[in-house]
């Protein structure tokens, strides 16, 4: 999209990974409408933005050049065995989310800021990414294109590994 910027994320835009996460979030919409964005303070789901800055942590940022309103978020984390998150694969295989905010979607932000991650995370020398996806979510075609392929399938959710 045009009058966009992606770069990585400035330290004092870390919360924004919050906002994010709850847009990374797939529900079916009135089951997402009956739930509290408290839901982002849950132990399992903290842990994709809280303490950022450790080993691993990447993420980059889609912002309007003219005004610098941030308008969507790609990051990924290193989880351990003992700390898993839902799109685990193993300890040294980043998992990834994105968020776009909702005025901003179907421009090619989402797509763009995935590609960027991706190509941070292969020059850092992680050959290797992972995520979790609903089958429900309008952006697994786009994973697919991307080449991500399914690891494992657990209920409603996939489970996708990129190498």
């Amino acid at each position: 999209m045009e009058g966009i910027i992606y770069r990585h994320i400035k330290t004092h835009e870390t919360a924004y990974l919050k906002e994010m996460l709850w847009e990374a979030i797939f529900l079916p919409a009135e089951t997402k409408r009956t739930l509290s964005k408290a839901l982002l303070e849950h132990p399992d789901i903290r842990k994709y933005y809280s303490g950022w800055g450790r080993k691993g942590d990447a993420a980059i940022v889609a912002v309007q050049h003219h005004s610098g309103m941030l308008t969507g978020c790609a990051w990924g984390r290193l989880f351990s065995a003992s700390n898993k998150g839902y799109g685990y694969i193993g300890d040294e295989i980043p998992e990834l989310a994105v968020g776009v905010e909702p005025a901003f979607r179907n421009r090619g932000i989402g797509t763009k800021l995935l590609q960027e991650l991706m190509d941070d995370y292969t020059k850092k020398g992680f050959p290797k990414l992972s995520l979790s996806v609903h089958k429900n979510n309008p952006c697994l075609h786009l994973y697919y294109r991307k080449g991500f392929k399914v690891f494992a399938e657990k209920d409603d959710t996939l489970i996708l590994q990129y190498q």
